[in-house]
């Protein structure tokens, strides 16, 4: 049996030159900070080499214990890095295996110097050779690593040139050689058990001390999964740009389609417009040519009425001619004639009369009192109210139109709003217009901004002031703006121009105003940082503590000065969306209030129109009174002169003419008939030719009108030729078996909506290619009537950077699918594989081990966590390269889910992530168990009954529970050497048997000595009774001041040798 026999420690902590001898069971005991951990760490490190893999002092509970191996060659004795005893060391760790007279040894030389920046290590081996031939002193001097690798070479030792073949070359020795294997596995768990601590859960018992930690290498997997990810989010990315950008050919394709119905509709009315000037020309010949034709029968009716007229006005003359040389009839008709005046007269002047009295009343009910008898001062009272009213009215009628204009402006002002556009001062935008006219890229400051902390809006707005509606241009453009800016009016000023060739990039403080404010613009970015990232965000109390603050309330800092900034400047916002959310709501409200003034004021010119109507009303009533104020005195002598002539009249005798006067009476009303027929005639003759005349006119102008029309309708469709053919069915169709002017009418309202359509939609237009270069920070061309580049960048997305992006996405797909297959589920299978396979063989191991009556075996089983992340990585292991892709293969949407969250866990979190480790390590994808069956306990079938340990663990605790822990690590040791009879067999425990009473102890160490285990273990005096019956060899470890020392304790002589 191949024993560790021996381990020499020169210059390891407190050890500066001691021997320990060992046998199969070995105690080291000692107080506290002994050294016992000491002799462990030494033994492990000469067994393992690689630092990286010990964790020195396992058996410490301070799991920051900072034992390193500088800090044992120097021998640190604080916790400060200058507290070491040696400055430069040189130490030495060599043991020796003894089988019968077969003996090697082997060791590793350490120089170590306070000035270096790691150890310096040289490992060897020595077949055939004890400790005993081993020098490594000459004069008293240690021997420097190139002299004792050439001692030892001379001495038939083996040098190693890297701990690799060190550890080759020792397991080779051992009787543990693995070939094809990064770390020996028996060496691993030898370091894994030296701080075995019974756990309360068997998993984690498996995962620390009986499978070895191997981790999946999953970097170059996370990579290609990145890379894949980022083609993923570069595709989404354009194909969202190639949706706005179909969008927007969308767009131009409607709008095209609603030009050429305007285009259309526009040669339609003007074709119809010349049919309806024709047919309206041939109405006005038919109406001439009927009204030519009455108007020659009216002539002949007329010459017909007037002969009639002149045979009767002769005989009339005659008659009269025979009564005017009556002298009595010539008195009679002067008096009646005379009479008949004045009774028209008195009449006129009872009129009068009856008007004033009437204008009087109606004028005194009108203005609440009586009339001033002076008639010219109430007009003087009337006139002086009149003019004082018209001052007032006009005042009041400009106050409205203001109102109305104010009103207009702000509905305007909506308007642009819902289109996204805010209305800023007219010099900050009549300087961008010619900026932009002459090809400048040019924003104005405040629409490149937007604020994502609405509290603190209105210190932004204040702070920035005027500088919201600076201009911002590109470095190149800067001094041709100014140029540009020169040439213009001196009306338009006071808008900056900030030089970014003088602006450094400024930091961002944090708690600056700056950190509010977004903008979507590397010029944005950089003015905002310059203007607002020194500004600190403050409260009232903390203002001054900054050399720039303010507060949300607007309470500002800065040059040592503090001041409230203009509410007015504050509150009317212009950044963000919020500021056209709050400008709309304003405008809202400014116009519900105007309305409400202007429909006062209305009230109050109405009220005051009303008196001013009164004023007039009475002017006009006064100057009537005044005119009509004489007919009182007149009457009086009308109806005088009346009756004088009247009593004249009544005495004459008209006997003697009367005859006559009948028959002149009967000519008169016969004439009067004749004459009022002809007089009709007269005047339809006059009507006909005036008509006529009339007719005349409109004929000539409507020719002209045609004549316009058709010119206008031939210039238009003549630009128009492309949609001639189409347009010829299009007109036929419209205009077939209808009135002209009910299509004209249609045709307009239909062009006039189409003519709305397609304004909105070219400002939508507009909208989405300015939405489009601010979302994706690139510049096209803006202009409504060019959408080349648009149409164009579509194109070179569809056809170009899509297909390079989805091939992109294939690649690295494939990538990450070879990655997947070839690195994570075939090692991960591998390993899950070899972990069945040593379970297979520790339970043939416990198959044939027995602990007093109990027998033991492990049970693995899938994790319920991890079942179907196992189903699809043995569906995925089973894909081979000639049977398709492994997406083909993982079609169920379960599968895919898996593989996504296992995908998804890997790129968010970090490789040595807890979640990351978890996925990587094949260990975590089972549950463990050991089985107990009680060979003294019979169940009702006869069998031996069988427990589990994990429900064991519930239920008890103590030394019971610690038994089975240990015959499954002898079995999990015993793999490793169980067909090399001459391997050796040593298992490492610090501070073992902890919890376990005097006889599980014994059985315990009787079991690994049944076994052929050796065991070197470490517990502190306090607990050595019940041990050291049980052991070959006990060993004292002594600790006095700064040096270490190590007794042989011999229980039945009870004496103690010193080493």
């Amino acid at each position: 049996m191949l024993l560790l026999n021996k381990a020499r420690l020169i210059n390891w902590h407190f050890f500066t030159d001691s021997v320990i001898e060992f046998s199969q069971m070995s105690l080291l005991s000692g107080d506290n900070s002994a050294g016992k951990s000491t002799i462990i760490d030494a033994i492990q490190y000469a067994l393992v080499a690689n630092i990286r893999k010990i964790r020195f002092n396992q058996a410490a509970t301070d799991l920051k214990s900072g034992r390193t191996l500088e800090s044992y060659c120097r021998c640190k004795v604080g916790a400060d890095s200058v507290d070491f005893l040696r400055k430069d060391s040189i130490s030495h760790v060599m043991l020796e295996f003894r089988n019968g007279s077969r003996v090697f040894c082997c060791g590793i030389m350490v120089e170590c110097f306070y000035d270096s920046s790691s150890p310096n290590e040289f490992p060897w081996v020595f077949e055939n050779s004890g400790l005993d031939a081993v020098e490594v002193y000459e004069d008293k001097r240690f021997l420097s690593i190139p002299e004792f690798r050439q001692e030892i070479k001379n001495s038939g030792a083996m040098p190693c040139s890297t701990k690799g073949d060190y550890n080759s070359r020792l397991t080779h020795l051992l009787g543990v050689h693995k070939r094809n294997v990064s770390f020996n596995p028996y060496l691993e768990a030898v370091v894994r058990s030296v701080n075995f601590t019974p756990f309360s859960s068997v998993d984690r018992f498996v995962c620390n001390y009986i499978l070895e930690e191997r981790q999946v290498e999953i970097s170059a997997m996370k990579d290609n999964l990145l890379h894949y990810r980022e083609a993923e989010r570069e595709a989404v990315k354009i194909e969202e740009r190639i949706d706005q950008l179909k969008e927007l050919k969308r767009l131009c394709d409607e709008i095209d389609e609603i030009r050429k119905q305007i285009v259309l509709q526009n040669m339609l009315l003007s074709t119809i417009d010349c049919d309806i000037c024709r047919e309206e020309l041939d109405t006005l010949n038919d109406e001439h040519e009927k009204k030519k034709v009455q108007l020659e029968a009216d002539e002949r009716q007329r010459d017909f009425l007037s002969g009639q007229i002149s045979e009767r006005e002769n005989l009339s003359r005659e008659y009269s001619a025979a009564l005017l040389t009556n002298n009595t009839y010539a008195l009679f008709a002067s008096l009646e004639k005379q009479l008949s005046e004045l009774d028209d007269k008195i009449s006129k002047e009872k009129d009068n009369i009856n008007r004033y009295d009437l204008l009087k009343n109606q004028l005194e009910t009108l203005i609440g009192r009586q009339l001033d008898e002076n008639i010219d001062n109430e007009v003087k009272i009337f006139e002086h109210a009149r003019d004082e009213l018209n001052i007032i009215i006009h005042t009041l009628s400009n106050e409205i139109r203001e109102i109305e204009s104010s009103i207009g402006s702000m509905k305007q002002e909506i308007e642009e709003l819902k289109r996204g556009i805010l209305r800023y001062p007219e010099n900050s935008t009549s300087l961008l217009r010619e900026l932009q006219g002459k090809g400048i890229d040019a924003w104005i400051f405040a629409e490149l901004l937007d604020i994502n902390d609405e509290s603190w809006q209105n210190a932004v707005e204040g702070w920035l002031n005027t500088q919201r509606f600076n201009i911002l241009v590109n470095e190149k453009d800067y001094q041709n703006s100014i140029d540009i800016y020169n040439s213009l009016p001196k009306n338009i000023h006071s808008v900056g121009l900030p030089d970014f060739a003088k602006i450094k990039t400024s930091e961002i403080k944090s708690g600056s105003l700056a950190e509010v404010v977004n903008s979507g613009s590397p010029l944005g970015k950089r003015y905002l940082a310059f203007l607002l990232g020194e500004v600190m965000m403050a409260k009232i109390d903390t203002l001054r503590e900054y050399k720039k603050s303010v507060t949300k309330d607007c309470m500002r800092y800065s040059g040592f000065t503090a001041s409230r900034i203009s509410p007015e400047i504050c509150s009317k916002w212009y950044i963000g969306k919020q500021a056209k959310e709050k400008r709309e709501l304003e405008l809202c409200k400014l116009i519900e209030e105007n309305k409400i003034l202007l429909s006062n004021k209305r009230e109050e010119i109405n009220a005051v129109s009303l008196k001013l109507d009164i004023c007039i009303r009475g002017i006009n009533t006064l100057t009537e009174m005044k005119t009509l104020a004489f007919s009182k005195t007149n009457i009086a002598i009308l109806n005088e002169d009346y009756l004088r002539i009247k009593n004249e009249h009544d005495s004459i005798d008209t006997s003697e003419f009367s005859n006559i006067q009948t028959k002149i009476s009967s000519l008169e009303v016969e004439l009067k008939k004749i004459k009022k027929d002809w007089e009709v005639v007269l005047d339809r003759i006059g009507g006909d030719k005036q008509k006529l005349n009339e007719l005349s006119s409109k004929i000539e102008k409507k020719k002209d009108e045609l004549g316009y029309f058709n010119k206008k309708s031939d210039e238009y469709i003549s630009g128009c030729m492309e949609y001639i053919d189409e347009f010829k069915i299009y007109y036929r169709e419209r205009t077939k078996d209808k009135n002209y002017n009910e299509v004209k009418l249609n045709f307009e309202r239909s062009k006039k909506g189409n003519e709305t359509k397609f304004d909105k939609l070219r400002d939508t237009l507009l909208r989405d290619k300015i939405e489009f270069n601010r979302k994706h920070n690139i510049y096209l061309s803006p202009d409504i009537d060019d959408n080349r580049p648009f149409i164009a960048l579509l194109e070179k997305y569809k056809n170009t950077e899509l297909p390079l992006y989805r091939e992109k996405i294939s690649r690295a797909g494939a990538d990450a699918e070879k990655q997947f297959k070839e690195h994570f589920v075939t090692k991960l299978n591998e390993y899950i594989e070899e972990a069945r396979e040593s379970f297979k063989e520790i339970n043939s191991n416990l198959k044939n081990i027995k602990f007093g009556k109990d027998s033991y075996r492990f049970t693995i089983e899938d994790n319920p966590d991890s079942k179907n992340t196992l189903a699809v990585i043995k569906r995925a292991a089973g894909v081979t390269e000639n049977s398709g892709t492994l997406w083909e293969h993982l079609t169920s949407d379960e599968d895919r889910e898996v593989v996504d969250r296992l995908f998804n866990s890997i790129l968010e979190n970090d490789i040595d992530s807890i979640e990351v480790k978890k996925l990587c390590d094949y260990r975590e994808y089972f549950q463990y168990d050991i089985k107990i069956t009680h060979g003294d306990m019979i169940d009702e079938s006869g069998k031996s009954s069988e427990s589990s340990l994990s429900r064991v663990l519930k239920e008890k605790s103590g030394g019971e529970t610690q038994t089975p822990y240990y015959v499954a690590i002898a079995a999990s040791f015993h793999r490793f050497y169980k067909n090399e009879p001459n391997a050796v067999r040593l298992v490492l425990f610090d501070e073992a048997f902890s919890k376990m009473d005097d006889n599980r102890i014994g059985k315990t160490i009787q079991f690994f000595r049944d076994m052929g285990v050796q065991i070197i273990t470490a517990v502190p005096t306090e607990k050595i009774e019940p041990i050291v019956p049980s052991m070959d060899k006990t060993n004292i470890v002594i600790r006095n001041g700064n040096r270490a020392y190590v007794r042989d304790y011999t229980i039945l002589t009870g004496k103690a040798d010193a080493n």
